[in-house]
């Protein structure tokens, strides 16, 4: 059963993909893409700070720069 495909589903977006075991992207977290990592580092840090969940600003991630308003 170890190397076979198995049924999981992604711990950030909740799909159900079928993949063998020691594949699957992540140790703490199953996720089906890297896009899905970074979402549920992004939930655990929030977490691990005591702050309610709020969108990552996508300005800032793609080129390291805060957006001035």
């Amino acid at each position: 059963m170890m190397f076979s495909k198995q049924r999981i589903f992604c711990n950030a977006c909740g799909k159900e993909f079928s993949e063998i075991f020691s594949r699957v992207i992540g140790r703490q977290f199953k996720v089906c893409s890297m896009e899905c990592m970074d979402e549920i580092e992004w939930r655990d840090a929030l977490s691990i700070m005591g702050e309610p969940y709020r969108p990552q600003n996508t300005l800032e991630k793609k080129d390291g720069n805060k957006e001035t308003k």
